[in-house]
């Protein structure tokens, strides 16, 4: 998997691209968990570029979004996933994960959208 980071004045934008692969979550922690460890930082990740989605790729997608989503948490600060294609979202909602992830329909309504306070 790609990751095209870039660093916003009040938050980061992160793209995801290609395909995750098993050890991705650790790739992951060691490539942006540095990036962002700043008290209560913001976070938008943006999923339009994600190639051939399957329930398959969805354990080890969760599982990089779940990690980097837990990390930003600890540190009072806010995650939002955008641009979620139609099978993704539905993933999502039948397993209930857009009870625990922040959904914006595109990167303009996620920006634009009300980021959580936190008492850190």
């Amino acid at each position: 998997m790609q990751y095209d980071i870039i660093d916003q004045k009040d938050f980061f934008h992160i793209t995801l691209s290609g395909k995750p692969i098993k050890n991705e979550i650790l790739q992951t922690k060691r490539m942006l968990l540095p990036l962002l460890n700043k008290k209560g930082v913001h976070v938008i990740i943006d999923l339009q570029d994600l190639q051939d989605f399957q329930a398959v790729d969805s354990l080890f997608l969760f599982g990089i979004l779940n990690s980097i989503r837990k990390e930003i948490s600890f540190l009072g600060g806010d995650l939002m996933l955008c641009s979620l294609d139609a099978e993704m979202l539905q993933y999502f909602q039948q397993n209930r994960l857009n009870k625990i992830f922040d959904i914006c329909k595109d990167k303009e309504s996620a920006e634009e959208s009300e980021w959580r306070q936190h008492d850190g």
